[in-house]
């Protein structure tokens, strides 16, 4: 399951980079007047918005479905060449405007150009030809939906997972601003929110660190001693109001649960919480419904003012039901910090920058691949580490660049077949 998420999130994530780029200033001022070529990279840019609604359906039903399977490693082909269309996009962008600020033209030269009607260079039928043949393919994996029984904006819900694992803080790498912001938010007293206990949703998506994240701040000293007691809890995608609140008042009272009736059981978890300040984890929560989740919450009330409930989920209507407040929403790592995470799974803690250029030089590409993605990171730098030679580094690296791979040199999503 896992290795199925990591490829998940990379396909999110590079269809949410493609989104962007497409979205850039510098496409209509690079095609200004080429209204075709303008058109028809919008329309690129919409189905591939077809195409990621589809995904999280497609990711779930890929593990009991070869087609689907197969749909998924031909979405990723697609993608991997829309990125390189945009890479020569942007590329012709900046040779452009360093061609123009360098040019000695003279001002009326320039305001003649403005009346010439725009005529299409090599490189702008390169583009419409490559955009053309893009979209073909999207469009035949769109249509497909039907056939292969997908439903866009399906929520990709996972098994059941194990408890949270204990976090190396030493191991966590580009998350200290971001756990500072989100333990001051935990030891504020918020006096005036009308409630003795509030909630702060962390929102992102798969493989992103939501868990490693709140485990860093559940750990954290400071919080530790701020908070009388502390109660962790993996929700997932089995909302059961009875098991979740057992877990709580066992945790809460050191003491075995021997209540069978929901009722009997709340009450006296509202008495164990009385005036104590609580921190509650609720770690991948997937229902959305407010009032399961009001029910859930009445239990928790009786709490002291200042208590908090830190949330994880990759659903913002999860987070927005939820929050009493503010929505913390996680980002991809920074290139430096996505590195050093990689170093530490691919080579170990004896790592010498100055040996083994060529590995260093294929893990670089291969991070950058991973979009920021610390699951993905991890789980590829394991990889590399079993593989400590520039040959079979570059198998992966052909894995996961998905450019120029043959079907004999199995896609990212075949790798974990």
């Amino acid at each position: 399951m896992a290795a199925e998420l990591v490829a998940g999130a990379l396909l999110s994530a590079s269809l949410q980079v493609l989104f962007e780029r497409l979205g850039s200033e510098e496409i209509p001022q690079l095609f200004q007047g080429k209204k075709l070529i303008l058109d028809q990279l919008y329309e690129l840019k919409t189905m591939l918005w077809s195409a990621h609604a589809l995904l999280n359906d497609a990711e779930e039903k890929q593990l009991r479905n070869q087609e689907v399977r197969m749909w998924l490693i031909e979405l990723q082909d697609v993608i991997y060449q829309a990125d390189d269309l945009v890479d020569r996009i942007d590329y012709e962008a900046l040779r452009s405007k360093l061609e123009d600020d360098q040019s000695s033209s003279s001002s009326a030269s320039k305001v003649l150009m403005k009346f010439m009607p725009p005529f299409l260079s090599t490189f702008d039928k390169t583009v419409k030809l490559d955009s053309m043949e893009i979209l073909r393919k999207l469009k035949i994996l769109v249509v497909q939906k039907d056939a292969l029984g997908l439903r866009e904006g399906a929520q990709n819900k996972p098994s059941p997972r194990p408890p949270a694992p204990l976090v190396e803080h030493a191991h966590v790498y580009g998350r200290d601003t971001e756990k500072k912001i989100i333990v001051d938010l935990l030891l504020k007293d918020d006096v005036d929110s009308g409630s003795n206990i509030s909630v702060i949703p962390i929102v992102g998506m798969g493989g992103l660190g939501k868990t490693t994240l709140a485990r860093v701040v559940y750990d954290d000293d400071r919080v530790q001693k701020y908070f009388e007691r502390r109660v962790w809890i993996t929700v997932s995608d089995e909302f059961d109001i009875f098991k979740i609140t057992k877990e709580i008042f066992e945790g809460v009272t050191n003491d075995k649960c021997g209540f069978e009736n929901i009722d009997e059981l709340r009450t006296k978890l509202k008495e164990a919480l009385r005036g104590k300040k609580l921190l509650f984890v609720h770690d991948d929560v997937w229902n959305e419904s407010y009032s399961l989740w009001g029910t859930l919450k009445s239990s928790f009330e009786s709490g002291a003012n200042g208590s908090k409930i830190l949330v994880t989920t990759r659903s913002t209507i999860v987070a927005s039901t939820m929050a009493t407040g503010q929505v913390h929403h996680l980002q991809t790592l920074l290139n430096e910090d996505c590195w050093q995470l990689f170093v530490k799974h691919a080579f170990g803690n004896n790592f010498d920058q100055n040996s083994n250029r060529d590995l260093q030089a294929l893990g670089r590409k291969i991070v950058e691949k991973c979009k920021g993605l610390p699951l993905a990171i991890k789980s590829l730098g394991g990889l590399q580490r079993c593989e400590q030679n520039p040959k079979n580094g570059k198998t992966y690296l052909a894995v996961t660049h998905g450019r120029n791979c043959t079907r004999k040199r199995a896609p990212f999503f075949q790798l974990y077949g």
